[in-house]
């Protein structure tokens, strides 16, 4: 069957096609054919059922039952030490003292917990083997099984859903950040079997009210920055795990993580605001992204560079002004950087700012276009290239990356500049490439 799947399109690929025409042509290429009660397709899925049947049950018996009984220290025991080892590392485990050990933990003791593991482990060890790092996934396991206090939705995973048990055993044998994520989010386990839910993307308008709601509807401080916290971890994790099972792309993955951001930074200027006093409350405000949040191509560990500009209504004093905007851009960024229970959001990083971190935090529209005008240099203009405005006041934020990109893309270019940008070039080749 692999051979007849291969010969199409000269293809190096060990998977069925979804196309029901095409497994049809693949059933007749084996020799199946149309007959009364039972077309070709129907016969020849029904054999593929039972030979996978077959077949899996040899390979446990021979393979993994024995390394069960091992780590169980069953009285029926015909593997050795060393021929446990053996296999340990034939199924790629580096640290097979630390598997066994894992493995022993998991099995242990008469529990309905330890007997679900006897029986689901050698399945589960088959799924760890597959992975990156199977030695990680079976540690990250046996935290998740061991140390979790209210571990019934992982146990009715690993009982009731093959599916969802297969791709946690991908997420964990992947991904360290993906088994501290799970632990803390336990109601994500079912969703992983649900093609529907898990394979469902994050859009912008929608990651935005979900982080504000999830944030605001908690009546204190410390417990919005919890919530927008494990608000940011749930949504990461759901593309993470769209990234390892390959339910998308890579573009897609910058472009739901910047999304994601954008959500949290709107809750977090809520947040913000919320903690100022009233009167007379900060000036009007806008948070624009820069660098690869403000390209939408963000990593899962980026940073969020960002710049603050405000505008000093009619009739205000400017130093008020600018003393209440800058405290707003403080609250801002520990409402998402501040270390909580939770962790932090994300860190912000506001150094791409007029004269870096000696100058002011915020600063009016005009200011940002006369730095831009007299003293910016070459790569500051070209990092407005990425100026996106996210949330706060629309006036401010369109009309600060319009003005940018007079900036960032000037017409001509000077000689200076061109020299500028080609030094640039030859550096990055120099010390960021190799």
């Amino acid at each position: 069957l692999e051979h007849r799947i291969q010969l199409v399109d000269l293809r190096q690929t060990h998977m069925l096609p979804d196309l029901q025409s095409e497994r049809e042509r693949l059933a007749k290429a084996m020799g199946y054919r149309d007959r009364a009660g039972a077309n070709a397709l129907s016969s020849f899925e029904k054999d593929l059922v039972a030979h996978r049947s077959v077949v899996r049950t040899i390979h446990e018996r021979l393979f993994y039952r024995p390394l069960l009984e091992a780590f169980a220290a069953s009285p029926t025991i015909s593997l050795t030490p060393e021929g446990a080892d053996r296999q340990l590392t034939a199924l790629g485990f580096r640290d097979v003292e630390g598997a066994r050990r894992a493995a022993g933990d998991l099995t242990a003791g008469l529990s309905r917990r330890s007997k679900l593991m006897q029986q689901t482990l050698p399945l589960l060890l088959e799924w760890l083997s597959r992975t990156p790092d199977p030695d990680l996934g079976l540690e990250q396991l046996r935290i998740l099984v061991t140390t979790t206090e209210d571990n019934k939705p992982l146990v009715a995973v690993l009982r009731d859903d093959p599916v969802a048990a297969e791709r946690l055993c991908v997420l964990l044998g992947s991904s360290r950040v993906a088994g501290r994520y799970i632990d803390r989010i336990p109601r994500f386990l079912p969703e992983l079997g649900d093609d529907d839910r898990i394979g469902r993307p994050i859009d912008r308008s929608t990651a935005i009210r979900a982080a504000v709601d999830y944030a605001m509807l908690r009546p204190t401080y410390p417990r919005r920055l919890n919530a927008l916290r494990r608000y940011v971890r749930s949504a990461q994790l759901r593309i993470l795990a769209r990234d390892l099972l390959d339910l998308t792309d890579e573009r897609s993955i910058a472009r739901e993580l910047a999304d994601v951001a954008d959500g949290a930074v709107s809750a977090a200027l809520e947040i913000a605001r919320a903690e100022l006093p009233e009167d007379p409350g900060p000036p009007p405000f806008a948070i624009i992204a820069m660098g690869k949040w403000g390209g939408r191509e963000l990593g899962y560990p980026s940073d969020l560079d960002v710049l603050f500009a405000y505008r000093i209504p009619d009739g205000s004093h400017g130093p008020a002004a600018r003393a209440a905007a800058d405290e707003l851009a403080r609250s801002f960024s520990a409402a998402l950087g501040k270390v909580t229970e939770e962790g932090v959001a994300y860190k912000v990083d506001a150094g791409l700012r007029p004269e870096g971190k000696d100058g002011p935090l915020a600063r009016t529209l005009d200011g940002y276009l006369q730095y831009y005008e007299r003293w910016a240099e070459v790569w500051e203009h070209q990092a407005l290239t990425r100026a996106r405005w996210v949330v706060g006041d629309r006036e401010i934020g369109e009309a600060f990356v319009v003005s940018a990109g007079t900036f960032a893309f000037p017409d001509p270019l000077t000689p200076e500049a061109i020299r500028e940008i080609r030094k640039m070039k030859a550096r990055i080749e120099a010390e960021r490439i190799p």
